[in-house]
């Protein structure tokens, strides 16, 4: 899903060169951005790369506990 958002973001931007409307590219580029860091987050993270996922910290170490 957040790949096909993301297409639809960049197809925005592409109509906003067409018609040379800045506000239109400008704020789709930052949308954008925003969606390539969390689709390289979410990819991060399902590829089991990152630290955090494998040791709990205290925060999320009661969530194990319940029994």
């Amino acid at each position: 899903m957040l790949l096909l958002h993301s297409t639809g973001v960049a197809l925005w931007i592409g109509y906003g060169v067409f018609r040379g409307d800045w506000v239109i590219i400008i704020s789709n580029c930052i949308s954008l951005l925003l969606l390539l860091g969390i689709l390289f987050f979410k990819l991060q993270e399902k590829s089991g790369k990152s630290p955090s996922a494998a040791v709990p910290d205290r925060t999320t170490a009661w969530r194990g506990s319940r029994g």
